[in-house]
């Protein structure tokens, strides 16, 4: 054989086995996205938000000014039963209308528990939304921060869509948030956005 062939064979061998390892990742990572996806499909049937003409008829009071709507402080929300079942730090969940944002909101007061671990317990680079630390729910803290990844901007997955609202078209589309908790549920408007690299 002479060096040229034997040189182009190990320069296409590195190719291929470059191709081949790239590509390992890239479907290990679609799987992931099927396999979460289909998780949180699948917890969305056990809680779903009321519609929005119904949280916006809830949500007010005579006036029609938002105020949310409290289920006291002996009684808990019976529409998050099913995901306590399945996970105990079941706090709320948080939606954005006409948003992939639509998920159960967690509570733990180990910050690093749900970065890489989604609400089935299941290892997840999406991880799970969450609160965490010394937040009250009932009554609720005047400031509740909920934790979620931005996965980036071509993804939809957990709090990376809301990047978007520095559109303002966007904003307007997508102006409330309704989070509701073992305890009340309530509509928030937004009114400011920032990013902050972390």
């Amino acid at each position: 054989m002479n060096k040229k062939f034997v040189s182009s064979l190990c320069i296409a061998s590195v190719i291929l086995m470059g191709t081949v390892f790239g590509i390992i990742p890239l479907l290990q990572t679609v799987n992931t996205d099927i396999r979460e996806n289909a998780e949180y499909n699948e917890i969305r049937e056990d809680y779903t938000l009321p519609s929005e003409e119904t949280q916006t008829n809830d949500n007010k009071d005579n006036t029609g000014n938002g105020k949310g709507y409290s289920y006291g402080s002996a009684r808990t929300n019976p529409d998050f039963k099913k995901l306590l079942a399945k996970n105990a730090d079941t706090i709320g969940w948080i939606q954005i209308p006409g948003t992939p944002i639509n998920y159960p909101v967690l509570h733990t007061s180990d910050s690093q528990k749900y970065l890489n671990m989604n609400f089935n317990g299941n290892k997840s680079v999406c991880g799970a939304i969450f609160s965490c630390g010394s937040v009250q729910y009932n009554p609720a803290s005047q400031n509740i921060t909920l934790f979620g990844h931005n996965l980036g901007m071509n993804r939809t997955k957990m709090f990376s869509t809301l990047v978007r609202y520095k559109n303002k078209k966007y904003y307007n589309e997508h102006p409330d948030i309704y989070f509701e908790t073992l305890y009340q549920k309530g509509t928030y408007r937004v009114f400011s956005v920032f990013n902050v690299n972390v």
